[in-house]
């Protein structure tokens, strides 16, 4: 296969592609509002459990308050990279 028809072929290719997702996009339009959505759940609203941990948010004025907020004596540590854990229940 020779350049000309190797561009020719990733070109329709391509725009195959691109037809496929726009036609993706107008029939599934994404969600942007949590309204819109068919259920919710605010992290403030999940029961208290200890396999649940949500990581404090961290401020420059309040750095030493880096605690798990549904374990007390737990403390989140101080380079947390997550929002939320839930571990399985035993």
């Amino acid at each position: 296969m020779d350049a000309e028809k190797l561009r020719f072929a990733r070109e329709k290719i391509t725009r195959v592609f691109r037809y496929l997702e726009a036609l993706n996009q107008h029939r599934n339009p994404p969600k942007r509002q949590i309204r819109e959505q068919p259920w919710h759940l605010w992290l403030h609203d999940l029961p208290n459990h200890p396999a649940i941990r949500q990581s404090a948010a961290k401020s420059s004025a309040s750095s030493s308050k880096t605690k798990s907020s549904d374990a007390p004596n737990e403390a989140a540590p101080a380079n947390a990279t997550f929002s939320l854990r839930v571990k399985r229940p035993q």
